[in-house]
C-alpha cells in the first residue's frame, strides 16, 4: 500500500512506471488531436500536440510529486498546484504564435485553443484522472473533426477568403461563379475590381472543403484555365 513510506512510494519503481504510463497515454491523445488538425493542413500538427501534451503532463507530475524528498525537513513546505497554475499561463504565449491575420481573415483560433485544451488534458493524465482526460479527448475530436463543417453552417459565416484574377471578367465571370455555386451555395463575391486590361480582381468568401481551393491550388488554377491568379 502506498502511503507507509512517502518516499519509497514515489520515487520506487512501482510508481515510476505508472506515471510513466501517464505520459505515453497522454501522448497517444496527443497525436490523436493533432492527427485531425494535419489533415486539415493547420499551423500545429501531430508532433506540436503530442509535445504540448507530454510536456503538460510531465509538469503537473513534477508539481504535485517532485519536491516529497524535501517536505522531511522542518520549516519545508510545497505548493503542489504552484507549477501547474502556470502551465495555463505558459500555454498561452505557444497559442498565440498559432493566430496569424491572413487576408483580414483572422486564422489559428480554433488550433490555438485545441493546443490550450490538448494541455488540459495533459494535466489531467498528470494527476492520474484517466478517465476524465479520456473523455475530453474524445470530446474534442467530436468537436473538431464531427462538427467542423455543421458549426460554419450553423453560424452562417465563410470559412475563409480567396482572390481570383479573371482574364476577360466580362465573358467569364458569370460562368466561374456558376460552377462554384454548384458546389457552395453559400459562396459569395465580397468585392470585385474591373483593371484595365479587362481582368477582374474579386475576392470571394467560401468553404474549402467543398471548393477544394486550399487544398490543391495547381488543380483549380488548371480546371479554370481563364484564373490567372489565385492567392488564398
Amino acid at each position: 500500500m502506498y502511503g507507509q513510506n512517502l518516499f519509497n512510494d514515489i520515487f520506487g519503481l512501482p510508481f515510476q512506471g505508472e506515471l510513466v504510463l501517464r505520459l505515453i497515454v497522454s501522448c497517444l491523445a496527443g497525436a490523436v488531436i493533432g492527427y485531425e488538425r494535419r489533415k486539415r493542413e493547420k499551423v500545429a500538427g501531430m508532433r506540436t500536440h503530442i509535445i504540448a501534451a507530454l510536456a503538460s503532463t510531465l509538469f503537473s507530475i513534477c508539481s504535485k510529486y517532485s519536491y516529497f524528498d524535501v517536505v522531511m525537513y522542518d520549516g519545508v513546505s510545497i505548493d503542489a498546484s504552484r507549477i501547474a497554475a502556470n502551465i495555463v499561463t505558459g500555454i498561452c504565449f505557444l497559442g498565440a504564435g498559432m493566430i496569424i491575420l491572413k487576408n483580414k481573415t483572422i486564422k489559428g483560433l480554433t488550433t490555438s485553443a485545441g493546443i490550450w485544451a490538448v494541455s488540459a488534458i495533459g494535466m489531467a493524465f498528470g494527476n492520474g484522472m484517466y478517465i476524465l482526460a479520456l473523455s475530453s479527448t474524445v470530446i474534442m475530436i467530436f468537436i473538431q473533426y464531427t462538427l467542423h463543417n455543421s458549426l460554419d453552417n450553423f453560424e452562417g459565416r465563410q470559412a475563409t477568403e480567396c482572390f481570383l484574377v479573371i482574364q476577360d471578367g466580362e465573358k467569364h465571370m458569370e460562368e466561374l461563379l456558376e460552377d462554384l455555386k454548384k458546389k457552395d451555395e453559400s459562396i459569395r463575391v465580397m468585392s470585385l475590381t474591373k483593371e484595365k486590361d479587362g481582368n477582374y480582381a474579386v475576392k470571394i468568401g467560401y468553404h474549402p472543403d467543398r471548393i477544394g481551393i486550399d487544398k490543391d491550388v495547381w488543380s483549380f488554377m488548371k480546371g479554370y484555365p481563364y484564373v490567372i491568379s489565385c492567392n488564398i
